[in-house]
């Protein structure tokens, strides 16, 4: 986990064959995922200095680079440069209301990140609840993204059933 002046980012890396493990993000290099491997990379924070970063060390390009930096006004789903891009509103508990956090999701090959500027519970909670050597390296980009996208409707499905318990 690299941790700078308002930003945070964890590096995980998932093997289906060896150890999972968190990548040091000074790392010079990182690992680049084979076919039984998966990068999961999460920006949290002032997003700008690491996505220009995260870009740059992943080859991405400029679309990818404006998709990451930019929050969208309301949920969308694109296809660029062999990338799924998913931009949604992510569900946020707060004292007597709800609140949302805006989520883009990058998906390419065997490589995900996640960028937010504010926490994200179920990203947290879905960390939090990886064991090592999880076997996550199994999947590959597309299905772990869909992981994450059920994770998120998790969070939806929650607050409207503690809402009609409430009614």
């Amino acid at each position: 986990m690299a941790v700078q002046q308002g930003m945070t980012l964890h590096a995980l890396y998932f093997d289906a064959d060896r150890h999972d493990r968190e990548i040091p993000w000074a790392q010079s290099r990182l690992p680049t995922p084979g076919e039984r491997q998966l990068l999961w990379i999460d920006v949290e924070g002032e997003v700008q200095p690491a996505v220009a970063e995260v870009v740059e060390r992943l080859n991405l390009g400029p679309a990818i680079q404006a998709f990451l930096e930019t929050p969208a006004p309301q949920p969308a789903l694109d296809h660029r440069d062999n990338h799924v891009l998913v931009n949604l509103e992510a569900l946020e508990r707060e004292p007597h209301r709800f609140g949302s956090t805006s989520l883009r999701i990058v998906a390419g090959q065997n490589v995900v990140i996640t960028v937010h500027a504010a926490p994200v519970t179920f990203l947290h909670d879905f960390a939090g609840q990886l064991q090592r050597d999880s076997r996550l390296g199994e999947l590959d980009a597309a299905a772990f993204l869909a992981v994450l996208l059920h994770r998120h409707l998790e969070t939806y499905h929650q607050a409207l059933g503690a809402l009609e318990a409430n009614h």
